[in-house]
């Protein structure tokens, strides 16, 4: 019998009420967005969601998509490419 290859789960989207909103107006509903956030976002907007005292993106990640795994690789990142690098290793997880 041939293997069956393990199918990958569906892109998780947040409701249009649970999508991130960043502070400088952009709008993020799955990790895709938020990788491609990163990526665009000055460091100023970075810093003001993720500092020394919180990080809205991991609360986010956790809370709003689910995946407590990468909220936990991403909690303590403070660089927004680092941090969109571990969001696009966890996006080959997913098919969209």
């Amino acid at each position: 019998m041939p293997r069956q290859k393990k199918q990958k789960p569906a892109l998780v989207n947040a409701s249009p009420e649970e999508c991130f909103w960043a502070c400088d107006g952009r709008i993020f509903a799955n990790l895709k967005e938020l990788s491609d956030g990163l990526k665009e976002m000055s460091n100023e907007v970075f810093s003001y969601h993720c500092n020394k005292n919180k990080n809205d993106f991991a609360v986010w990640v956790e809370q709003t998509l689910k995946n407590e795994k990468l909220a936990k690789k991403i909690a303590k990142t403070k660089n927004r490419l680092v941090m969109a690098k571990k969001v696009d290793i966890e996006l080959k997880n997913f098919s969209f």
